[in-house]
């Protein structure tokens, strides 16, 4: 519906979009760009995307509303030169087919600085927070905070991984690993009652290349339980470009139920859990943390049941 390219200045304020044919909005490296009341309706449409913005510097978006057919925010990256940094989230409601707010997959520059804090998230299909770099751009410098989450399958579904999202890249050619790293997740409240066995937060790195020093204080998340004996031994697949083939690493990349209930790491160097609470709705066989090639573990006030 609306596409702004290497524009500076931008603000838009007490709008409402809906109904589009596609993505809602497009805003491709630009800056200074700020959102304040905007509400975005396109419920119905598999790829009704509400704000992409992709290589933009200086985003503010605060006090809006998305009720969305695909992701409700995308931060991107789809040039090396063009890196999406200094943005900031606050007091927005997210409802959407998909993802809350979805940060990479087109990741070919870096992400840095990032803040979100105060939102609330409700009724997704997918997860709240989907964070994916897979394709060359360093990821670093995020704050997530106060966010309530109410029927939302995975609060974070976080992958590091080698995979070409961007549509010119070559096809024989895997884009390098640098790093993701330095993220915090503080003060959540999940509540989902949906009864998937498909839930939790989940973090992927691979083999060598680990997500470094991420950071879970004041957690508080209640899932829907249920899970089996058999789901405790599952082992998940490898998001390793064989592995992954013509998909996009999304959690039905895994191929399984985590065999977790609360949070499943793999390949992760550096992660604290301070004050952090799972719990299940229904009986469940699996443990709420689940690791795997995990270093530097640190634990305060532990609580999972």
């Amino acid at each position: 519906m609306i596409r702004f390219i290497n524009c500076s200045h931008v603000r838009a304020r007490d709008i409402t979009l809906q109904w589009p044919a596609s993505w809602t909005s497009e805003w491709r490296y630009c800056s200074d760009v700020a959102f304040d009341h905007v509400t975005i309706h396109s419920r119905g449409i598999s790829n009704g995307d509400g704000l992409d913005f992709d290589g933009c510097t200086n985003v503010r978006v605060t006090d809006s509303q998305f009720d969305c057919g695909d992701d409700c925010l995308c931060l991107q990256t789809s040039m090396t030169n063009q890196p999406c940094k200094n943005v900031f989230i606050s007091g927005c409601s997210f409802s959407g087919r998909w993802a809350g707010i979805r940060i990479g997959l087109l990741s070919r520059g870096n992400f840095e600085d990032v803040v979100m804090t105060n939102c609330a998230f409700n009724n997704h299909n997918d997860s709240g927070l989907k964070i994916q770099v897979n394709e060359g751009g360093e990821m670093r410098h995020m704050l997530f905070t106060h966010l309530a989450m109410t029927n939302v399958p995975r609060p974070l579904f976080l992958t590091f991984c080698q995979k070409n999202a961007w549509y010119a890249a070559p096809p024989d050619e895997l884009p390098p690993m640098k790093s993701g790293r330095d993220l915090r997740f503080e003060d959540f409240t999940v509540d989902d009652e949906r009864g998937s066995k498909n839930f939790g937060f989940v973090i992927i790195g691979m083999p060598g290349h680990p997500v470094e020093n991420l950071s879970f204080k004041n957690i508080r998340a209640i899932f829907p339980g249920g899970g089996t004996a058999q789901d405790a031994t599952n082992i998940v697949e490898e998001l390793t470009p064989e592995n992954l083939g013509n998909h996009w690493p999304e959690m039905g990349s895994l191929r399984r139920a985590a065999p977790a209930y609360g949070l499943f790491a793999r390949h992760v160097k550096g992660i604290a859990l301070e004050n952090v609470r799972f719990e299940a709705n229904n009986p469940e066989t699996r443990s709420a943390i689940v690791f795997e090639d995990v270093s530097d573990v640190e634990t305060n006030k532990l609580a999972p049941r």
